[in-house]
């Protein structure tokens, strides 16, 4: 954290519309104990573990993230607003806005199409529980599969990268962007199946689904492709183009 706080806690830069006058994790988690926090001193004598094994990861997780009553009862209604019942649905995690800005490292901006299709292999395409930060990926999954069941958090979301570099709050509220990504994950565990790309939340979303130790499918949309690399910066302009001539040639057929 910097001076701005945490920016699930306050906006970044600036520590606006703060959750509580923290601006830490704990506007939102019980206190992980009772001793008081030593910012400048790191305990360095425990052992150099690299990797944690899931049970391990899981009983951690689940002890740093209780969290306080309040927000219980704001993800508690949050998740009404979807009628979704599962277990056989899928879950499809569509991560864009500022992946193609990471030069070299940058990501794909996969169509919805890309991961419909790995859907299809193991028939979970009529049931989908839609996560974005793309406006756009919303539109565009009704567009081209109107026929599916697509179910989504009404929310405020960028268009394409337009929020520009690691701008993760575009309601600019980061106590409700905290509690719709809760949501997300209560509502994540009701289905059975994954699909998504290279992503730090989807690994934490699959742990989460599978928490209780239930089989999930997991899909990956960009499998045997290399993930990163500069072209994929061109892959919002791409994806646009490609979408753009998908709908001249449905107008060239309908009439």
């Amino acid at each position: 954290f910097d001076a701005s706080g945490w920016h699930y806690a306050a906006m970044k830069r600036t520590g606006e519309n703060a959750t509580c006058p923290a601006k830490d994790m704990s506007c939102y988690f019980l206190p992980m104990t009772n001793c008081t926090p030593q910012p400048q001193k790191a305990d360095k004598t425990y052992p150099n573990r690299t990797r944690v094994d899931h049970e391990r990861y899981t009983s951690v997780y689940q002890f740093v993230t209780r969290t306080q009553q309040w927000l219980r009862k704001a993800v508690y209604e949050s998740t009404k607003q979807i009628s979704l019942k599962g277990p056989d649905c899928a879950v499809m995690h569509v991560r864009r806005a500022d992946v193609v800005m990471h030069n070299d490292y940058s990501r794909k901006y996969f169509p919805v199409s890309a991961y419909v299709d790995k859907l299809a292999l193991v028939n979970r395409t009529h049931e989908i529980l839609l996560l974005t930060d793309d406006a756009n990926a919303i539109e565009e999954a009704h567009e081209f599969y109107p026929k599916i069941r697509w179910y989504y958090l009404n929310r405020t979301r960028f268009r394409g990268s337009e929020g520009g570099w690691e701008n993760q709050t575009p309601s600019k509220n980061p106590k409700q962007e905290v509690v719709v990504i809760l949501t997300l994950f209560a509502l994540a565990q009701r289905c059975d199946t994954l699909v998504h790309g290279h992503s730090t939340f989807s690994d934490d979303l699959y742990r989460t689904m599978t928490v209780d130790g239930r089989h999930v499918k997991r899909l990956r949309v960009d499998e045997g492709l290399q993930v990163f690399q500069k072209n994929n910066s061109e892959s919002e302009k791409i994806l646009q183009t490609a979408l753009q001539k998908k709908r001249n040639a449905t107008i060239k057929t309908a009439t």
